[in-house]
């Protein structure tokens, strides 16, 4: 399998092992200090050959080295070519060629302060920026302090040098010179001013004017040619970031496959960079008690990827760990929720989307080509929020397009950590409060197996599946109306394969689902939700008494329709609720007949099934899809007494709508009382009839205006 670790010698050798550096992003310290260090160098080069002269964006959660990869990339351009010996980009055959030219690194993370307005404090940020590269800026606004700062290194020949204890020291320790007048700008946290202040519309505004001021100059200085390269990393690219600065020179390679690797471990990084590491662990978790004993190194490096790894962005060409969560696991030699703990939920619930369908989190989610595109903080989808914050993963890229012609974009949850995380602090304390995380594995486990059973159309299996879902709903949670089980539907399908659409509007009216299975496979879905009736009061309703014979013996009420002749169950039928029901009536005898429970239910569901594919068929829902040369399926959803279900699915073809008996031509005749204009109108041939509608044109009036009755 690949990225197992290669078979290891049952005697572990106890030699030192190298330090993790579980909370540093400083390259040139990490090098120093002997850190281990997984090596990522032969995709920064590529990046730096291939954008040389350009500006590039990239988005990855927190937490997943977007610092350190920025503080090598400095390294990288100052020309630190002693930090990167033994690495693969002082290969010869990578032909990196190594410059040294002047860096500006900013975390607009530390130019953030809650006291003063923005404005000042991204400006007193750059003059102490300035300070650190041995310049003195007087500047009292941001465009002039970053264009101050870019001119002066551009415009100096100087040696890159390095601030320490308050003294420039020359890198390398030798009198250096730049290479060319060029200056490279590294920004990391660049949405963070946004983010902390998303919930506070005029603090935000003044944050968007500010860096629309500062990305302004920076533009200005990349077009005047100046500015080498710019690179600018976030969690997040909104709308907000870059308006009015015209930053549409950005090229985002967020989800570009040749920088798929360039964050978080591979699996082969792991088994070759962290083997020695992967055996201390084992060896030591067999004295921790309480901790689950595996049988090798390798099961140990199996569970380590179902809990950390997952997360892709190029389709799950390649998948990669979270490389936080990867350390603290090796640090604590335990499993945990280590990247989660650090603060998962408060991008989302500084957003205020706490409506977000969390259900979405437990399958193969579908979105559209969108959630690559810029988002706006205020409208943001739940699909595209949870995707940039690392909580869904990029499963497959199908070129097939949706609906609306967009390629469709797979979303999953990527790993066991997020998975677990989110069951327990949304999905199960929402709905099944007190439950342990061990139920909450088994509940989402449910949804899963059902997206699986529905997308093979095994229709039955997802019945009893969805049952036992509405069983373990707490009962105050239930309502017993319509509405209430096709939103629970709704959540349950989102573990199926395919694209769904809620209610989507036509000319026919407004099913329940559309559901696009495959590329031309289309389900058209009606939820029917019946009670069983009460017998007493549907007797008292309808006002019908007992009648006796002559010997005083009650005459059944089926009985009384036996000599009526057979009657077919009808959506109307009397089903008593419970026999016990019929006991308590006064004069009750052994002889009335009454059905079984179970027989109700069964005669509840086939009504349902039945009204289902009646709606379906006879409101031509499944239309305008037969017309596309799709494959068509109706599926009614019958649900009774809040938990019985019973799925039922039909294929629908073109006959079933062509091929209903037209009405015989007739002529109607139409006396306008205004004038006494007589119109006639026949049944138009141009389209399909339906019993319960027909097209008729009118004639005899000028405008050959149509009607409908």
């Amino acid at each position: 399998m690949q990225g197992q670790p290669p078979k290891l010698n049952s005697s572990l050798s106890k030699a030192k092992l190298q330090s993790l550096p579980t909370s540093l992003g400083s390259f040139p310290k990490l090098r120093t200090a002997g850190h281990i260090y997984i090596d990522k160098t032969h995709i920064i080069s590529q990046l730096l050959m291939e954008n040389a002269l350009k500006a590039v964006f990239l988005s990855r959660p927190r937490r997943f080295g977007k610092t350190l990869l920025l503080s090598t990339i400095e390294a990288i351009l100052q020309g630190r070519e002693d930090l990167f010996q033994g690495l693969d980009i002082c290969r010869p055959s990578v032909g990196f060629n190594w410059k040294k030219s002047h860096v500006i690194q900013l975390n607009l993370a530390q130019s953030y302060t809650k006291k003063l307005d923005y404005e000042d404090s991204l400006t007193a940020y750059l003059i102490r920026t300035a300070k650190r590269l041995g310049i003195s800026l007087a500047s009292t606004n941001i465009k002039d302090a970053i264009t101050d700062l870019i001119d002066t290194l551009h415009g100096s020949y100087g040696d890159i040098c390095l601030m320490s204890k308050g003294e420039r020291v020359l890198i390398n320790g030798s009198e250096a010179t730049a290479d060319h007048k060029g200056v490279s700008i590294l920004i990391d946290e660049s949405d963070f001013p946004l983010l902390i202040n998303c919930n506070n519309k005029e603090k935000l505004r003044s944050v968007q004017d500010s860096l629309s001021e500062f990305y302004t100059a920076l533009k200005g200085a990349h077009d005047d040619g100046i500015v080498d390269l710019i690179m600018v990393t976030g969690i997040t690219r909104f709308k907000e970031l870059f308006a009015d600065s015209g930053m549409n020179i950005l090229k985002d390679i967020t989800f570009s496959p040749a920088y798929s690797l360039i964050c978080g471990f591979t699996a082969d990084e792991i088994a070759f960079t962290l083997k020695h590491h992967l055996e201390d662990v084992f060896e030591e978790r067999k004295s921790i008690p309480g901790e689950k004993s595996h049988s090798s190194v390798d099961d140990l490096f199996l569970e380590l990827k179902d809990w950390y790894d997952g997360y892709s962005w190029d389709g799950g060409a390649t998948e990669v760990l979270n490389p936080h969560s990867v350390f603290q696991f090796l640090e604590n030699k335990t499993f945990g929720r280590y990247w989660y703990d650090t603060g998962a939920p408060s991008f989302l619930r500084m957003l205020d989307i706490q409506d977000i369908d969390y259900f979405k989190l437990y399958a193969k989610n579908t979105a559209s080509e969108d959630v690559i595109s810029d988002g706006d903080l205020a409208t943001i989808s739940a699909p595209t929020a949870l995707l940039m914050t690392g909580y869904l993963s990029v499963s497959k890229i199908d070129k097939t397009r949706d609906i609306e012609g967009k390629v469709l974009y797979h979303l999953a949850i990527p790993n066991k950590e997020v998975k677990m995380s989110f069951a327990k602090d949304h999905l199960v304390d929402r709905l099944y409060p007190g439950a342990t995380e061990n139920d909450a594995d088994k509940i989402s486990d449910l949804y899963t197996k059902f997206g699986t059973s529905f997308s093979d159309l095994n229709v039955d299996i997802a019945a009893k599946i969805f049952s036992t879902i509405l069983s373990k709903y707490p009962s105050y949670y239930i309502r017993s109306d319509e509405k209430f089980f096709q939103l629970e539907l709704s959540r349950a399908l989102r573990f199926a394969d395919g694209n769904m659409l809620a209610e989507p509007n036509s000319i026919d009216g407004r099913p329940d689902f559309i559901f696009r299975l495959r590329s031309n496979t289309v389900l058209v879905i009606e939820v029917k939700y019946n009670k069983t009736i009460d017998y007493v009061n549907e007797l008292k309703s309808r006002q019908i008494t007992s009648h006796t014979d002559d010997d005083n013996n009650e005459i059944s009420m089926s009985s009384e329709r036996s000599a009526n002749g057979p009657k077919d169950t009808s959506p109307n039928e009397i089903l008593p609720h419970s026999p016990h029901d019929i006991k308590k009536q006064p004069g009750h005898k052994k002889n009335l007949k009454t059905e079984s429970y179970d027989e109700r239910i069964r005669k509840r569901l086939d009504v349902g099934i039945k009204e289902g594919f009646n709606q379906i068929y006879n409101r031509g829902y499944a239309r305008e899809f037969l017309w596309q040369n799709e494959t068509v399926y109706a599926i009614a959803v019958s649900i009774v007494d809040r938990r019985e279900v019973k799925i039922d699915f039909k294929e629908v073809t073109d006959g079933d709508w062509r091929n209903v008996p037209r009405p015989s031509l007739q002529t109607v005749t139409i006396i306008s009382e205004a004038d006494k204009t007589t119109w006639t109108c026949q049944p138009s041939g141009n389209y399909p009839a339906f019993p319960h509608r027909t097209q008729y044109l009118l004639h005899g009036h000028a405008d050959q205006s149509h009607s409908t009755f």
